[in-house]
Order: C-alpha cells, then structure tokens, then sequence
C-alpha cells in the first residue's frame, strides 16, 4: 500500500511483530476503531449495518482496505441477544430503549 507518497515495506502482521517484538518495523502500526463509520465507507445505513453479520463484516473488511490498518475490530450486540430492547436509528449507534435485567440477580434468575 501507498501512502502520501510512502510505499509500506512490511505486511500489517508483520508490523506488529515487529512492533510487540521491539523490533524495527516500517511505520508506526495504527488499529482504528471505526465502528459504523464503516457502513458509510459501503453506501448502506448505519441501522443496516448493526443488523446484519454480513453486511457489518463487508463494511469493517471496506474500511481496513480503504484506510490500510493493522486490525479490524468487531462489537458483538451481547445485550440484544440476552433480552434486552435495542432500538436500531437508521443513521446512528443503536441504543437500548428497555434492560432485560436490572442486576446480575435478575440476570442470573434468566440463564
């Protein structure tokens, strides 16, 4: 990959290798979190984004080529998935318009 006028002389594993290593490595490595940034980068809405493992899987691999880091990170939606509300706006961060549980208690009681 290029870069203002910068070719990369490692691969982003190698990189890091290097880096945890202590090792010379080309450029400093760079794990952005971009979230749902990432739809945008594919033209689909954010609601779909959060909605849908495919979709959120093409977007995050998108926006790791488009901006050459060195990780891609992933936020699973644990606290749909145990019961709780989430509401999903079309252009924004899903939010939880109602918990499933008030306390570890309660939550324990569920499992």
């Amino acid at each position: 990959m290029s870069f203002c006028g910068l070719t990369e002389q490692m691969t982003p594993k190698e990189r890091i290798k290097a880096f945890k290593e202590g090792k010379p490595y080309d450029r400093i490595p760079c794990s952005l979190n971009v979230g749902a940034h990432a739809a945008r980068v594919i033209g689909i809405k954010v609601s779909e984004y959060h909605q849908s493992a495919d979709r959120l899987v093409e977007a995050q691999v998108a926006a790791y080529k488009k901006y050459g880091t060195e990780s891609v990170g992933l936020h699973p939606n644990i606290i749909a998935a145990i019961g709780a509300k989430v509401i999903y706006p079309e252009q924004s961060t899903p939010y939880v318009a109602k918990q499933c549980c008030w306390g570890l208690r309660q939550m324990w009681l569920k499992m």
